[in-house]
This record gives structure tokens, sequence and C-alpha cells, in this order.
């Protein structure tokens, strides 16, 4: 059943919103990089799935750090041995020249167009993207083999960045003709679409196989992220049900700017939906927090004692909602599995949702004292804090969707009927509570 959710959930994500193999497959192995030392991963399925040792894709690398450290200020020039006087010749060299043995040949100097800022932008783009696979697949497959190449680029963007402010910037039809007028830039175009060919095709059966597999093998850590990305997905298939659609202008592009010195662009993960103005993504990207002396370093509830530090904490799912008038909140999300059917992870769940609560309640929308949460509302409708998703049943712990606590429980049965044929409140919990989210959102 696991691997049918999976391999159904990808595949409807990338027909659905219109993703590209490549997009899924970075926004679903993403999901591993916090893998325990101990997980294992296929590297030969995860290389065929991005296949970044592609010799294109090398000599692609190479000739755009190249590129990349061109000047924009002024034309380059270059001094070519030709059979014909040019507008500028260097006679002193002619006479040298043909003197030694060149007779006929001049040396002309021409002064070659460099990239403009539009340009810049969609190559250090391109190198982020690339430095971000590398990074990804090379963390996974663990070995150092990519780390000269990872170095190279992000070398060149941090020397690009000193000089020039780019910015996210797609390989339009406009910035490919210009390459045409730009020394290597006419191969390194080639290159490119060599390297391209076929991973933004649309995601087929065999990769969304390949991707189960390199998820999913034959281990038990592996299978916990399998389900992570499970529940996400079930979510994202929640809201679209829910008359939410895919975010366009954010689902075009993977990168945003960032605030890191010389480096002007970052890659950003997760999914993106909107509706009635209000935006939500849907990722394992954790919010940033300004340190709170005010704090309390501990709050007790519920007969144990939870720690503000957020430094070792890192949420399974969070889900960001973003209204038209700036409104923020935040929901954390928690994916607990198990093989062992006569467990019941309802209470190990909850203690840990209530760490990310208690970690992230600024971000939430909650006031957090010693001994207490105040749980927080848009309009008169109270926001769930978490979603705590288990793979076994919870034995009282799911909600009708009547009321929103402050912790809102799923489990397997939850999920399944998401994507199946006949969804209606009685088969899933998630969608009332979904729901009810939605519907507050609209009125607010």
């Amino acid at each position: 059943m696991m691997q049918d959710l999976f391999t159904g959930g990808v595949l409807w994500l990338s027909q659905s919103f219109g993703f590209s193999r490549r997009r899924v497959v970075m926004d679903v192995l993403v999901w591993l990089k916090d893998a325990e030392n101990d997980a294992q991963f296929d590297s030969e399925k995860i290389l065929s799935l991005l296949n970044v040792n592609d010799p294109n894709r090398i000599e692609a690398e190479e000739l755009l750090c190249h590129i990349l450290a061109q000047s924009i200020d002024k034309p380059r020039a270059v001094r070519k041995w030709q059979g014909r006087i040019g507008r500028h010749t260097d006679w002193g060299a002619t006479t040298v020249g043909q003197l030694s043995g060149r007779r006929g040949q001049y040396r002309n100097i021409e002064h070659s167009p460099t990239p403009d800022l539009e340009t810049i932008s969609a190559l250090a783009t391109r190198a982020v993207e690339w430095e971000a696979e590398l990074d990804l697949v090379g963390g996974l497959i663990g070995v150092d083999k990519f780390q000269n190449r990872r170095k190279a680029l992000s070398d060149s963007l941090e020397k690009l960045g000193s000089r020039v402010q780019y910015h996210p910037a797609p390989l339009t039809d406009s910035v490919l003709h210009k390459l045409d007028h730009i020394e290597g830039g006419t191969h390194l175009k080639s290159l490119i679409f060599q390297c391209d060919r076929y991973k933004d095709q649309p995601l087929d059966d065999d990769d969304a196989q390949i991707l189960f597999d390199v998820c999913n093998k034959e281990c038990a850590d592996n299978t916990y992220y399998v389900f992570e990305i499970v529940s996400a997905l079930a979510v994202v298939r929640c809201l679209s049900n829910l008359g939410w659609t895919v975010d366009r202008k954010e689902a075009a592009s993977a990168f945003s700017v960032s605030s890191e010195k010389k480096k002007n662009i970052k890659v950003k993960y997760g999914f993106h939906l909107e509706k009635n103005g209000w935006k939500v993504s849907i990722s394992k990207e954790a919010p940033e927090l300004s340190d709170d002396t005010t704090r309390p370093s501990k709050v007790a509830m519920f007969g144990k004692n939870y720690d503000t530090n957020r430094s070792r904490i890192q949420p399974d799912i969070m889900m960001r909602f973003h209204g038209p008038d700036g409104n923020n909140f935040w929901i954390v999300g928690d994916a607990k599995y198990s093989s062992n059917e006569d467990g019941n992870y309802a209470r190990t769940g909850f203690d840990a949702v209530m760490k990310y609560i208690v970690a992230y309640a600024p971000k939430i929308g909650l006031q957090v004292d010693q001994h207490s949460l105040n749980q927080n509302t848009i309009g008169q409708e109270k926001m769930p804090a978490a979603l705590l998703f288990s793979s076994q049943n919870l034995q009282g712990g799911r909600n009708g969707g009547d009321t929103l606590r402050l912790v809102e429980g799923f489990d397997m049965r939850d999920i399944e009927a998401v994507w199946g044929d006949n969804e209606n409140e009685n088969e899933t919990r998630l969608k009332p509570v979904i729901q009810r989210i939605s519907t507050a959102l609209k009125r607010e």
C-alpha cells in the first residue's frame, strides 16, 4: 500500500501540477537530505534519476564557470589571425607575423560581446541549480566525488556576487539567443539542451518506481522518509480537492533571493498552492527564528517538560500560510512510521509534535508561558498547531472535524481515503480539518 500511495502521489504531482521530472525528483529527494548516516540509498538509481555524471553536464559546468568569470562592464578584446584586413587591425603584430612567414595573414582585433545582467542572472541561476543537485546527490550517496565540481560552481558564484547583484532568472529564448553572441555561448547552449532533454519531461511510471526504490531500499529508516513524503502529498492532494491550485509563480521557479553574502540566489523546495488570495507552502524547511531571551527555556504541559531550544529540532512537515494582507501562520507536521503493528505511536507522536509546537510557537502564532499555550485563531476560528500522521491506527486519536484541536491526528485510513475515487468526510478525517482551515481563511 505504501508503494502505491507513493508512486501514485508523485505521478499525480507531475501530471496535475505540470512538474518536470527533475522538479519532482528534487522535491522528493530533498526530504531525505537529513537522513541518518545509517539510512541506505541506492547510488546508481539516484544518479540515473538526475544524471549528474553525464559528460555533457560536466563540460557544461566548466564552460559555465568560465563565462560567469567574464566582465559584464566592457567587451572583451579578442585577437585573431585572419586572411583579410579587419576594422581594427594590429599592424605591428601583422608586420612581425608576415616577416616570420604568415604571408597574407592579418592580426585583427575583435570586440566580443559580454553577457548582460539578464544573461548573467540566468546562467548564475543554472549554476545554483547544478550546485544544489551535486550537493544533494553527493550527500545521499555518501561520496566526495562531486566536491571539486561543487567548489568550482560555488567559487564562481561567490566571485560573481562580489561584482554583480544578480537575481533568480530563467533561461528564456531571449537569453539563449544572446548566448550565440558570447564566446563559448553557442556551445554552452548546446550542452544545456543535451542535459535538459530528458529531465524536463514529465515523470513516468518507471521514474516513479525508481524514486520509490531509492527512498525505500528495504530499510526501516528509509521507510520512515517515504511515509513523510506520502503524508505531505496527502495534504497537497486534499488542498487540491478543495479547490486550491498550484501557485504558478512559485512553482515556475525553484529559486529565491538569498541573504547569504556574495550569493544572491538560493534553492527553495516544496509544494506551493493558492486560493482566494492565500498562499500555502508545504516543505520540510523549518522557518528561521530570531533568539528571544524573554521565552522560558522549558514549558511544562501535559505532565512533561518541553524544551524551547530549536537547534536540534527539525519538523517533518512545515505548512506556511501567507495571506493577502501579509498575515502569516505556520502549522507543523510529524509523520510516525512503525513496522510493529502491535504498538501505538499516538503518545510518541504527540510528544514529538509538542516539541515542535513549543520550539516554533512564535511562527505558529502561539503565546507560550511556563504552563500553557494560547491557540492561534483566524477570525473566530482556532487553527491547529500541528498535524500528526501515524502509520498505525490511532485509537481515539482522530477528530471528526467539528472543532479544530491543538493537534489533529490522522492514520493510514485517512491518507488512503484522500486518494480514493469516492472521497467523503466519513472516509477521511483529513479533508474536514483542511476544509475548516480553508473556510476560515476565506472569511478572514
